[in-house]
């Protein structure tokens, strides 16, 4: 078939926990003679940058995604299977396959997401309550997937767009645990059950005319999308297609020379490039974060961008929280539990020749605070923010959520603070 195919002839073969194992039969029947695979994924977005001072900023985007990857859930995932020239396969239907894997374990009323990526999902007709109850579960695919002959297989290439996180999340199931904490190490693995891989959006690199995403890319390519945007199976679809396009006009049909890169990320074939753009000017962060019932925070002290510690008495802190994140800030919290555990102290001097029973009630409200002093201190959770260190010298996590109304705020000493176990806006 042609590598621009019509809506009419394609099958978007939506895969659920009931057919899982059908559609991988049918898949090990056709990976050797369709052994170019486009991937792409759907997940909840990009909720945590990480701070600190990094070597480069292929580190920086490293460290992000890891951080990501580490914390979040895949969502969906889209495979589209072609030969050399992008002919599809039929799997003896009349039209031919697009696979698309929804699976279960993201959880719209438990996880942490990014707002505007899980409205996107939302209107592209992603149904997240049918993905709970009939998704696939994210183990059993990793198990089918390492006997498919689709990954650990020198003859399979991988075809993607910008898909550092694509890749990692797939490594994150298929391995069972956080991906490496370096890149090095990352594109190690990457080189082991993916040994092939093209990355348009570094092939693009190589094509002067050509910019922008993937749908900007197949529209100059004139690359139609058959199905929907933001979708895995269309994506996937549209990324197959659009490959084959580009390696034709731009490529002559040889792209090999250009494999095993991830765009943004600066190791190439296992080998980490020297292409540094300077330090990237933010702050050192605690790697580990968890979301469990109530408030978990970690006490986070920071510098300023030129390496000298910020004050530990509280200014005013910017409580507006950033657009399109989850509101959240991290930082100094032990300190402010202990100016309130310092201001009951004052209280129940004030008051102990007055009334026992309000000093009994603030002598109760100290042992409150002293165990949430230690609760915190031991516990992480920051988010996404676009504040820059440099504008405030104090900083702890500040959190908005209209409905479970879990709110911490600071301004003058005078401090609110109740807890909820959801952490999305």
């Amino acid at each position: 078939m042609s590598i621009l195919p019509k809506s009419e002839t394609i099958h978007i073969r939506g895969v659920w926990n009931e057919n899982l194992e059908e559609e991988f039969a049918l898949i090990r029947e056709i990976v050797d003679e369709f052994p170019y695979i486009a991937m792409d994924t759907e997940f909840p977005g990009v909720v945590l940058r990480p701070i600190g001072n990094f070597k480069s900023s292929f580190e920086y985007n490293f460290q992000t995604l890891k951080a990501n990857v580490d914390l979040l859930k895949l969502i969906q995932l889209g495979l589209t299977f072609s030969d050399d020239k992008g002919n599809l396969p039929d799997c003896g239907t009349d039209k031919y396959c697009v696979w698309q894997f929804n699976f279960r374990e993201f959880n719209l009323n438990e996880d942490v997401y990014a707002n505007d990526s899980i409205e996107l999902l939302c209107h592209s007709g992603i149904d997240f309550k049918k993905n709970n109850e009939s998704g696939i579960n994210a183990r059993r695919f990793s198990e089918l997937l390492m006997s498919s002959g689709v990954v650990l297989n020198d003859n399979v290439h991988w075809l993607t767009f910008h898909s550092g996180y694509d890749f990692g999340y797939l490594l994150k199931l298929l391995t069972c645990q956080n991906l490496p904490d370096s890149q090095a190490g990352f594109f190690n693995l990457i080189k082991i059950y993916f040994p092939i891989l093209y990355d348009i959006k570094h092939l693009m690199r190589y094509c002067n005319s050509l910019h922008g995403g993937l749908n900007k890319l197949a529209e100059l390519l004139d690359v139609e999308r058959i199905g929907i945007c933001h979708q895995a199976g269309s994506d996937s679809l549209l990324t197959s297609c659009t490959f084959m396009k580009l390696k034709e006009t731009f490529f002559n049909g040889s792209p090999e020379k250009y494999a095993g890169v991830l765009y943004g990320l600066g190791v190439e074939n296992g080998v980490e490039l020297n292409r540094s753009t300077g330090a990237v000017p933010i702050l050192y962060f605690a790697s580990a974060l968890k979301v469990l019932p109530g408030a978990t925070i970690d006490a986070v002290k920071f510098s300023s961008l030129d390496g000298s510690p910020l004050p530990r008495s509280p200014h005013m802190l910017p409580l507006s929280p950033a657009l399109n994140s989850s509101k959240v800030l991290s930082g100094d919290m032990e300190a402010v539990v202990f100016i309130f555990m310092m201001l009951n102290v004052a209280n129940i001097v004030l008051i102990s020749k007055q009334d026992k029973v309000i000093q009994l009630y603030f002598i109760m409200i100290l042992v409150i605070l002293i165990i949430v002093t230690f609760t915190l201190a031991t516990q992480t959770f920051y988010e996404q923010t676009s504040f820059q260190p440099k504008v405030f010298s104090w900083s702890f996590a500040a959190a908005y959520n209209p409905s479970n109304s879990f709110h911490l705020e600071t301004l003058d000493f005078s401090c609110t603070f109740l807890g909820t176990r959801h952490y999305y806006s």
